[in-house]
């Protein structure tokens, strides 16, 4: 079942699935949303990060951010989970892009 998730994501992250109503890279889905981010803040993620303005395509900073792992369920295999103040962010650690905000 993880190869089919893994398979899935790539061929997703391949063919450029975005938000229409935003232009992001669509990872967690709108359906998926409030139970993400109640297991965000279950979690008790923080970062004391002072960025204050973060949008998708921005990268973050090498130094000083705190990569949350992203249950299966919610189909991010290869993204981590960022809070920087109030947002929480989607990015690829392996380049820092942020690929989906939630405000």
């Amino acid at each position: 079942m993880a190869v089919a998730l893994a398979v899935g994501y790539a061929q997703n992250a391949l063919s450029g699935s975005r938000d229409g109503s935003s232009g992001a890279e669509v990872v967690v889905t709108v359906d998926q949303k409030s139970a993400f981010l109640a297991y965000v803040k279950r979690q008790q993620m923080h970062s004391d990060l002072l960025i204050k303005q973060v949008s998708a395509g921005d990268i973050l900073p090498d130094s000083g951010i705190i990569y949350y792992h992203i249950p299966l369920r919610y189909g991010a295999p290869f993204y981590r989970c960022v809070v920087i103040g109030e947002k929480v962010v989607i990015a690829d650690p392996s380049t820092g892009r942020i690929v989906q905000v939630f405000e």
